[in-house]
Parts: structure tokens; C-alpha cells; sequence
């Protein structure tokens, strides 16, 4: 099989302003709306917003936020450094002084409680409680508590005795996908490429791979210009593929696959041939693209 970019994306409703809350007053919806540019679930993708709110609601002492922010950090994703000791900084007072039996707020915070206990994050390690904690939020309708739940299942999760189940993990993400989770649309992406849970599907990978790159996941982007220039699931296109891939190399991609991009794109770009392209009309023509796209939905 082609080596292609496989990237763990963690990450539900637009930013709808700021508010200036009392320190430690919640405001569930706003912090909803953070964790949605993060992950982008009806709504486009935007880190930089969704990260700067967030902490903004750290810092006035949101437990909801906090915890959020714990996991981001602890998985390094959507913009967020990975930084496990920080994570475990925000999450451990929270979770140490939480009630044994209290009943979330919100789903969300249902969703984020249940995940730090089944992967130990602050916590003690309970992973069945956690992951009915999970899917007791998934139940309320939480699209975060879906996602969640398809990571803990997945191989990409590292927790010792977290139960690995890929056709678990596939039916959680692709409900999240369902749901419009541009995050889970991405994670669905690559179970299609790699067979987990469900048959390997090169034109069904590409139409997910789509989908998530045109709400704005940087790595599905850089994945996407990969699957146009080792025609995965699509016909060869190395013009495209390079419009693609200078897109991505503006955006925060995973540290771990800025490199991958940038030695591929060296390659595809000598194939694509087109030395009268400044690197602004690669970007044009890529973001032009993802446009597009994003319009047939």
C-alpha cells in the first residue's frame, strides 16, 4: 500500500463573540463554541480562534474549558502543543476535588470528564467508567463525546487496557462524521484507507478526505494533495496535488508531517511543471479549490 499522510486529528459550532464572564462562571456555550472551531463540527475550522477563546476561559477559571483544554494539550492537536504535564496541571484539581457520583453540567463536560478517567489524564484510571461517561454524553447528543469515543477505541490510542476495538471505533467515528465533525470526517478518512473496522475504500477515503480538507483540517489538506499526487482514489493530478499541499504548508499542520509535506511537495512540484506558478498563485488556485468543495455540501 502508498505511504500517505495518516494523521490523528482531535478535534462543533462557530465562535458566536466574546463575553466577559465572572471569574469561575461558566458559559457553556461559548466554550461549546471554541471546542467547535477546534474540531470543526458545523463550522469551519479556525485553531487560532478557537485556542485564543478557550484559554481566555481558562484564565477566568472555567472548569468546562480547562478540561478541554487539558485534552487538547494532552494530545497535541488543533494548534495545541503537545504538553502532557500542562494537561495534567489543568485536569488533576478539577477531577481531585469533583464529588464521587456528581453528574456533569453539560454533555460536554460529561464527555471530557469521561475521556480523562479512561485515559488516566489527572485522574485515576477508571476506563469503564470513563467510557460510559462517554457514551452517556454521546447519548445527549454530545458530536465531542462520538469523537472522543472513536479515539479511545482506535489504535491510535496508547492507554494501557483501553480495549481496542476498530469496528467500535469506526461506528463512533463515523457518527461523529455524521454529525458534521470535520475532525471525525478525517479520523473516517483514514479508516477507509487502512481497512480499521470497515473494507479499505480508496473512493470512499477520498470523499471523506474531501470533506474534512474543505472545512479546514490542515492535515486532511496535506493528505488530500497527497491522494491527487499518488492518485489514491482519484485520478493522478499533480497540479492539483501541489496547489493542496502549498495550502497546507500555510496552516499548523502536525509537526510531525510538516516535513513529509514539504519533501513531497519537492517532488510534485518538478512533475506538475509549471515554473510560470508563484507560490501566491499555488495558494489561490488551492484555496479556490477547497472552496469549491465546500459548496457542494
Amino acid at each position: 500500500m502508498q505511504k500517505i499522510l495518516l494523521i490523528s486529528c482531535l478535534l462543533v459550532w462557530g465562535w458566536v463573540g466574546t463575553t466577559t464572564p465572572a471569574p469561575g462562571q461558566e458559559d457553556h456555550g461559548a466554550v461549546l463554541a471554541a471546542v467547535g472551531h477546534l474540531l470543526g463540527c458545523g463550522a469551519a475550522v479556525d485553531y487560532e480562534e478557537g485556542q485564543a477563546v478557550l484559554l481566555s476561559y481558562v484564565e477566568r477559571r472555567s472548569e468546562t474549558a480547562a478540561l478541554a483544554a487539558a485534552v487538547f494539550f494532552d494530545l497535541g492537536l488543533a494548534g495545541f502543543t503537545r504538553d502532557h504535564d500542562r494537561a495534567v496541571r489543568l485536569a488533576r484539581p478539577i477531577l481531585v476535588e469533583r464529588p464521587e457520583g456528581a453528574k456533569p453540567s453539560s454533555p460536554l463536560e460529561g464527555a471530557l470528564v469521561g475521556f480523562c478517567k479512561a485515559t488516566s489524564l489527572g485522574s485515576r484510571s477508571d476506563i469503564q467508567k470513563g467510557l460510559a461517561m462517554m457514551e452517556q454524553a454521546a447519548a445527549a447528543g454530545s458530536v465531542e463525546a462520538m469523537y472522543l469515543l472513536g479515539y479511545c477505541y482506535s489504535p491510535h490510542c496508547k492507554t494501557p487496557r483501553m480495549p481496542r476495538d476498530e469496528a467500535t471505533s469506526f461506528m463512533w467515528t463515523e457518527k461523529a462524521a455524521q454529525a458534521d465533525c470535520a475532525a471525525a470526517m478525517f479520523n473516517l478518512s483514514i479508516c477507509f484507507i487502512q481497512g480499521w473496522g470497515t473494507p479499505r475504500d480508496e473512493a470512499v477515503f477520498m470523499k471523506w478526505s474531501a470533506r474534512a480538507a474543505s472545512k479546514g483540517i490542515p492535515d486532511a489538506i496535506a493528505q488530500l494533495g497527497y491522494a491527487y499526487a499518488a492518485g489514491i482514489g482519484v485520478e493522478k493530478d499533480p497540479v492539483r496535488a501541489v496547489e493542496l499541499m502549498m495550502v497546507s504548508l500555510r496552516m499548523p499542520l502536525l509537526p510531525a508531517n510538516r516535513s513529509t509535506v514539504e519533501k513531497n511537495l519537492r517532488k510534485v512540484k518538478r512533475r506538475a511543471a509549471r515554473p510560470d506558478r508563484s507560490d501566491e498563485d499555488w495558494i489561490a488556485a488551492g484555496t479556490e479549490f477547497l472552496q469549491q468543495e465546500r459548496e457542494k455540501k
